[in-house]
């Protein structure tokens, strides 16, 4: 195939830079405050003070993924991860 014609510009088909089995089998998990904050006890605005503060250099709550500008997410995996070591 050698691609589409449109007006002055030829549209070639999309190719992938990458090998498609190299991709993992696997993605993590990701949840809002809204249901990551019940798995910890707290409530989803406590979850994103303490996001708040980790992104001020803080060491607050879970880890976190920012997910565009004001996005928050959080692992499950890390989640677990974090409040296993928790524990007093």
């Amino acid at each position: 195939m050698t691609g589409i014609r449109v007006g002055t510009a030829t549209l070639s088909p999309y190719r992938p830079s990458f090998e498609i089995n190299s991709l993992p089998t696997e993605f993590p998990q990701l949840l809002s405050a809204e249901q990551a904050a019940p798995l910890l006890g707290v409530s989803a605005s406590t979850l994103n003070r303490w996001a708040a503060r980790r992104e001020a250099g803080e060491d607050a709550g879970p880890p976190f993924h920012a997910v565009g500008h004001k996005l928050r997410r959080w692992d499950l995996d890390e989640l677990r991860t974090w409040l296993a070591g928790q524990k007093r």
